[in-house]
């Protein structure tokens, strides 16, 4: 069974919300942001996933300097809530 955490970040000097939707998996739990800000949300679209493995949230860094900045912020929050540590995984290339 889902449940959903509301978190804040700042970004830019501004302070910001985001809805997470925390959904266990056989692997870990598996979070999905949706941020509540129209412009970010369309910035963040395709790199809304994270997971947590063995009591560490993990997720793939974006390329883009923005969208980036924007995922950390909210990690970083994220994991100051739940009180578990985060780790960035290497974007993915062509070859992967």
């Amino acid at each position: 069974m889902s449940r959903f955490l509301v978190i804040g970040f700042d970004f830019y000097d501004t302070y910001y919300y985001s809805l997470v939707n925390c959904k266990p998996k056989q692997n870990g739990t598996e979070y999905r942001l949706t941020v509540m800000n129209g412009d970010l949300e369309k910035l963040l679209f395709g790199t809304n996933t994270l997971h947590e493995i063995d009591g560490c949230l993990y997720f793939e860094v974006p390329e883009n300097k923005e969208q980036k900045d924007l995922k950390v912020k909210i990690v970083q929050s994220l994991s100051s809530v739940l009180g578990v540590p985060f780790r960035k995984l290497a974007p993915k290339t062509e070859t992967d």
